[in-house]
């Protein structure tokens, strides 16, 4: 039986990117069911050029980190069309698409509540406007708009760019073949995983009869269905997402056109007939020949799947007839291709990706799931070349450097808190809703307060490249990622993970220009103004990670964000919070820092140390609130204070107590905008982070002499 380190199982761009990763150190196996690597990328070369028949826009170089002898590309910048009711309505955009189908301006006015609305209906914009965005949708979906999640459907939206590299996308796909050290071999068909104590075996079925090898560990990179097959027998978060997956068909028809007289279109997109996107390629190294590319998902797919090649083909040149661009005789039609894909895309759909989390990558010890349906963070897109070659990296990365099994999450944490989501009117405010969350970062600081072998496998297995979010499907921040590295590093375990997690840490959110942290990663956008730049609490909580983790690497790092926070303290003695309904937090961050960053820190801490014993009500509290008073506590404490003031402090923490810990209280508030007024949500500990911040204050405030 050959041994491996890593078996891939799945060569297209998911498998390909992880092997790619793993075989530069590792020896990994890549087997693959079908005739050729790429998966989805599926690039014909002919006499007179190349065409697609599968991932059609081209992909963008800077995905990998080699370079890619694809050719030039070839632009195709033309305006788009929208057929609908007969009419071929032109525009450099969609939304001047959009509006030249008649619509009235109440109907216009009411696209963003319609893709944003939990149950989107036609009546909302009128049927002409709903036929047509869901038509500019399908570009790039297969399936109708309102069964995907709100943040997908401002997908018909884009106007996309056409593009194509003179050799195809097919050169991505050989660029990974040529640079990583992965064996490939195709024509095998993964029939079974048997995890076991010391590995996987992992058997196939191949020209020459069954085989086996023997795995450390195993990526599985297949459709969603040819996982579940794999993986059937196995319960938990991961076969639960699996089963819930679900994909459009789709049809690839091609015809290369001879001296078609059509009129100059990027693509047009049809609410009529059968055919859903036209997509035009003018092949530059032959003149007179134009590519054309129709895609016919969904519903349409499936009533002509079972029809003939020459008779898809012809209907597709009828309707392009139709559409009043030009005329296609027959004779016009040098060649056509029809490739069929019955899973050509996820529906992505609320009850599949509405609890999404990490933990439904790993359905097994030892195992972890690739492919572009796995790449979800409620933003990006789990669909395409990207998310794809993106999925690939991650499984690479939580494969990991060291042997054994991997950890597997179990199911997800109840939430500890419940948000009041309000939207503030012109009539005043009116609650819109009650929502129960808080899965994930707020357990770091449960973890930091007292150890919990659940708590902490769990945070392991909710990362997400060494990051987390506040609950699934929010996205990483760099708050709630420090939040779980604190807990992970008061466990005294993990090294490994915490240099990694700091690293990211760096990369993603340090602002080298402002000395400071960001609340976001670069690049994202914030929902609303303020959640973008750098942030007090973020920069003081993240370089006082640094210099826990890994001290002398981030030094700088750790100095300019000691100068940045000295820059930002008031006069008074405090610093600003974005997101902390609490004026201590953000100074128990920002001391603990300066306190250990030498004599030019020695004036702010002071001025803090002050503020600070200012505050104290004279019950002993700090605006009579646990978390207030606990977060003062631990200031002072890492100003080494040991006075009345303190000891007051937790006199008063202590007579709070109940029987079951400490009453909840808020922890969060953050407003946005959203179809034209603004939603704030304020958020409310049921308990557990209340007493986690008060079990920490009592154990690290000094008691009484």
């Amino acid at each position: 039986m050959d041994p491996f380190e890593v078996v891939v199982v799945g060569a297209g761009l998911a498998g390909l990117a992880a092997a790619g990763e793993l075989g530069r150190r590792r020896r990994v196996l890549v087997l693959e069911a079908g005739t050729r690597a790429g998966g989805k990328v599926e690039t014909i070369r002919r006499d007179d050029g190349v065409h697609e028949r599968g991932a059609l826009f081209a992909f963008d170089p800077a995905w990998i980190p080699f370079p890619v002898d694809a050719g030039e590309l070839e632009l195709e910048d033309r305006p788009i069309g929208l057929s609908l009711d007969g009419r071929l309505i032109r525009g450099d955009t969609v939304a001047a698409c959009l509006g030249a189908t008649g619509a009235d301006i109440l109907e216009s006015m009411s696209v963003g509540c319609y893709l944003g609305s939990p149950s989107p209906q036609a009546p909302m914009i009128g049927a002409a406007l709903s036929r047509a965005l869901n038509a500019f949708f399908r570009v790039i979906h297969p399936g109708d708009l309102a069964e995907y999640v709100p943040a997908r459907r401002r997908d018909a939206l884009v106007r996309h760019d056409a593009a194509h590299f003179r050799h195809g996308n097919g050169a991505l796909v050989q660029a990974f073949l040529d640079h990583f050290g992965a064996e490939v071999r195709t024509g095998r068909r993964v029939t079974r995983l048997s995890v076991e104590t010391d590995g996987v075996t992992v058997g196939w079925r191949g020209a020459h009869g069954d085989e086996q090898a023997q795995a450390e560990r195993v990526v599985v990179a297949t459709p969603a269905r040819e996982a579940l097959e794999l993986l059937g027998g196995l319960d938990g978060p991961a076969t639960r997402f699996l089963r819930s997956v679900r994909y459009g068909r789709g049809i690839a028809v091609v015809l290369g056109l001879a001296d078609a007289e059509l009129e100059p279109l990027s693509y047009v997109v049809s609410a009529d007939g059968t055919v859903n996107t036209f997509v035009f390629h003018h092949a530059a190294r032959t003149p007179g020949l134009t590519v054309l590319t129709a895609y016919i998902v969904a519903e349409r797919a499936a009533a002509v799947w079972e029809h003939g090649d020459h008779e898809i083909a012809a209907l597709v040149r009828e309707q392009l007839n139709a559409l009043g661009i030009g005329a296609v005789p027959a004779a016009k039609v040098r060649w056509s291709d029809v490739r069929r894909w019955p899973e050509v895309g996820p529906i992505v759909s609320q009850a599949a990706y509405g609890d999404f989390s990490p933990a439904c990558l790993h359905p097994a010890p030892r195992i972890v799931l690739a492919g572009d349906y796995t790449w979800w963070d409620g933003a990006q897109m789990p669909y395409g070349m990207q998310a794809a070659i993106l999925s690939g990296r991650r499984a690479a990365a939580l494969v990991g450097e060291g042997a054994g099994a991997l950890p597997t999450p179990g199911s997800r944490l109840a939430p500890l808190a419940v948000s009041l989501v309000t939207r503030l009117t012109d009539a005043g405010p009116l609650v819109k809703d009650s929502v129960r969350d808080g899965t994930i970062a707020f357990y770091g600081l449960l973890l930091t307060a007292a150890p919990d072998p659940g708590i902490e496998q769990y945070l392991l297995g909710e990362a997400e490249d060494g990051l987390w979010a506040y609950q699934q499907g929010y996205g990483v921040t760099a708050l709630d990622s420090a939040l779980v590295m604190e807990g992970l590093l008061a466990s005294g375990r993990h090294a490994a993970l915490l240099e990694t997690s700091a690293a990211r840490l760096v990369d993603e959110f340090f602002d080298a220009d402002d000395g400071g942290f960001r609340t976001l990663p670069h690049g994202s956008h914030g929902r609303a103004p303020y959640w973008e730049g750098t942030d007090c609490p973020a920069t003081a909580f993240c370089a006082w990670l640094l210099s826990r983790i890994a001290p002398a690497r981030y030094a700088a790092e750790c100095a300019a964000a000691a100068a940045y926070l000295r820059r930002r303290q008031s006069l008074s003695g405090e610093w600003p919070g974005q997101w902390f309904p609490s004026r201590t937090i953000p100074a128990f961050y920002a001391v603990r820092l300066l306190a250990t960053s030498g004599a030019e820190s020695a004036a702010a801490c002071r001025r803090a140390g002050l503020w600070l014993r200012s505050r104290q009500d004279e019950d002993g509290s700090w605006t009579g609130a646990v978390i207030e008073t606990s977060a003062a506590l631990l200031a002072l404490a890492a100003l080494g204070g040991h006075d009345e003031v303190v000891a007051r402090g937790r006199d008063w923490l202590a007579r709070r107590r109940g029987g079951a810990g400490w009453p909840g209280e808020p922890i969060l508030h953050y407003w946005f905008e959203e179809a034209g007024a603004r939603t704030y949500y304020h958020t409310a500990d049921a308990g557990r982070i209340t007493s986690a911040w008060a079990t920490r204050a009592l154990r690290e405030a000094p008691r009484r002499a």
